[in-house]
């Protein structure tokens, strides 16, 4: 029988990850949005083959990468409303 494998969890709060986010200029949080999907893809691979600890994992970094998607949307338009007033 194979061994369940786990995901990283990390023990920073939620409004915290969300301050650092927020902080953090549109490359760095692209990497981080591109890091987040391969780790999805990850447990959604683990998932099938019925590897994964916890299923619930999933939907949260589903919700994860949507607050960041929500993040970094606000940016590029908070840039471009700069950009037009100018």
């Amino acid at each position: 029988m194979a061994d369940k494998k786990t995901t990283p969890t990390s023990r920073v709060s939620l409004s915290q990850k969300l301050t650092d986010w927020r902080a953090k200029d549109l490359s760095e949080l692209n990497k981080i949005l591109a890091s987040a999907k391969a780790d999805l893809l990850a447990a959604q691979k683990s998932l099938a083959a019925n590897e994964l600890a916890n299923p619930k994992a999933v939907n949260k970094m589903r919700k994860e990468i949507a607050r960041l998607k929500t993040i970094i949307a606000a940016k590029v338009k908070a840039e471009n409303n700069k950009s037009e007033e100018k």
